[in-house]
C-alpha cells in the first residue's frame, strides 16, 4: 500500500484525512462525574489553521444551550505552539448541574466568524451504566501510591500528580473501547505487556480491572522502572531494558501488548527492530495496540514539511536523541502499517476517534491508534 492509498478497517477509511480542530476535556473523567450535583468541566479548543473559538456552547440533554468563553489562559499550549495566536488563551471552564437522569452533554465551538461546530459529546448514560464498576475502581485507585511530580513529568510532560491519577481509569476504559471496536474480546486477554511502561500508569489501570491477568512492563528509563518496581504490587513484573532489542521475554509469551506514545519518539530504523521484537514475544493470534503521530501533528509542529511527509510517508524532526522525549516521529497509515508485516490490521482510529467521532480522555492525546492481530 502506498502512502497515498486507503483501505477500510472496521468501517474506517485508512487514509490521510486530518482534523484541524483540537478539542479535549481535561476534567471530569467518567469515574469523577457526580450525578445529582453541580459538576465543573474544564477543557480546550484550538484550530491548527489559526481560527479562534470565541465561545463553547453546551447543551445538557434537551435543555437550553448555555455559552461560556473559550479564552482562559493556556500558557502550556502557547509555549508548544507559538505560531497559533489563540494557543495561549484557548481553554474553557464551566459548571453545570448533572441530573440523576442526564444522558448526554454536547459541546460546540462558536468560532469568531459565527460558525458553529460540534466538538464532542459526553455519553453520561454510558457512565451511569458503568457506575458500579467505576466506583469500585475509583475506590481501589485511592489506595495506590502515585509518583512524585518529577516522575510524572518524565512521562506526561507535566508535573500534575492529580491529573496523572485521574487519567488512569479512562486510559484503560478507552483502551478497552479500541479493542472492542477491533473485534477483540478483552475478557479473554490474560498475559499483558506494556512496552514503554514508564512509571506504570496504564498497568495500574489494568490492575484495577481485577485479578486473573499476568501483567508486565518494560522501559529504557531506569528512574521510571525503579519507581514502578518499588510501588506496584510484586505480581507486576517490571523490567529495565535497553534502547534496542531484545527484551527478556519468551517467544509467544503474551496475549496482548501495547505501546502508547513510544514509536513517536523513535527513528524509523529503531521502530523496525522493535516491531520484529514485538512480533517475537506475541503468540499467534495475539493483539498489539500502538499509537503514532499522524497528519494532525505534522500540521501542528511542522506544517512547512507537510508535502514531504505525504510524499515519503514518514517524517522525523532532527535535533534530539533517538528515544528521548524531544525526538518526534510521524507516520501516514501505510508507513506505520508497513512496520508490522507479521500482523493484520484490525482497527484504525485516526486521531483517537471511534466511528469518526472524538472520544473523551483518549489514550495518547490525539495520536492515531492502530490495533493489529499477530499472524
Amino acid at each position: 500500500m502506498t502512502s497515498g492509498s486507503s483501505t477500510s478497517v472496521e468501517g474506517t477509511a485508512v487514509g490521510l484525512a486530518s482534523d484541524h480542530v483540537l478539542a479535549a476535556l481535561d476534567f471530569p473523567a467518567p469515574h469523577l462525574i457526580e450525578f445529582g450535583r453541580q459538576n465543573s468541566f474544564r477543557g480546550m479548543v484550538l484550530d491548527s489553521r489559526g481560527r479562534v473559538a470565541r465561545l463553547v456552547r453546551v447543551r445538557l440533554d434537551d435543555g437550553s444551550p448555555l455559552e461560556f468563553p473559550a479564552n482562559r489562559p493556556s500558557e502550556d499550549l502557547g509555549g508548544h505552539l507559538p505560531r497559533l495566536r489563540a494557543a495561549r488563551n484557548c481553554r474553557f471552564e464551566f459548571e453545570i448541574l448533572v441530573r440523576e437522569s442526564s444522558a448526554l452533554l454536547a459541546c460546540e465551538a462558536v468560532w469568531e466568524d459565527g460558525s458553529v461546530e460540534l466538538l464532542f459529546e459526553y455519553d453520561l448514560a454510558e457512565v451511569r451504566r458503568g457506575s458500579a464498576e467505576l466506583a469500585r475502581m475509583r475506590q481501589d485507585l485511592e489506595t495506590m501510591p502515585m509518583p512524585p511530580s518529577d516522575v510524572v513529568f518524565l512521562t506526561q510532560g507535566h508535573g500534575d500528580v492529580d491529573g496523572y491519577r485521574s487519567s488512569i481509569i479512562p486510559g484503560v476504559w478507552n483502551m478497552r473501547r479500541y479493542l472492542s471496536a477491533s473485534g477483540v474480546e478483552t475478557d479473554e486477554i490474560r498475559r499483558i505487556l506494556d512496552f514503554g511502561c514508564g512509571s506504570g500508569r496504564l498497568l495500574t489501570g489494568w490492575l484495577l480491572q481485577g485479578e486473573g491477568r499476568e501483567l508486565a512492563g518494560c522501559d529504557s528509563n531506569a528512574m521510571l522502572t525503579g519507581w514502578a518496581r518499588a510501588n506496584l504490587p510484586e505480581s507486576v513484573r517490571i523490567d529495565h531494558t535497553g534502547h534496542l532489542p531484545p527484551i527478556p521475554y519468551r517467544a509467544g509469551e503474551f496475549d496482548f501488548a501495547f505501546a502508547t506514545s513510544v514509536l513517536t519518539h523513535l527513528r524509523y530504523g529503531t521502530q523496525q527492530l522493535w516491531a520484529q521484537e514485538l512480533s517475537r514475544i506475541l503468540r499467534s493470534g495475539a493483539t498489539l495496540l500502538v499509537t503514532a503521530h499522524g497528519p494532525l501533528y505534522v500540521n501542528l509542529f511542522a506544517p512547512d514539511r507537510l508535502a514531504e511527509f505525504i510524499d515519503s510517508g514518514h517524517l522525523e524532526l532532527e535535533g534530539a536523541e533517538d528515544g528521548s522525549n524531544n525526538f518526534a516521529s510521524f507516520h501516514v497509515p501505510a508507513s506505520l502499517i508497513g512496520l508490522f508485516d507479521n500482523f493484520e490490521l484490525t482497527g484504525y482510529f485516526p486521531e483517537g476517534r471511534v466511528h469518526g467521532r472524538r472520544i473523551l480522555f483518549p489514550l495518547a492525546g490525539m495520536q492515531d491508534v492502530y490495533v493489529f492481530r499477530r499472524r
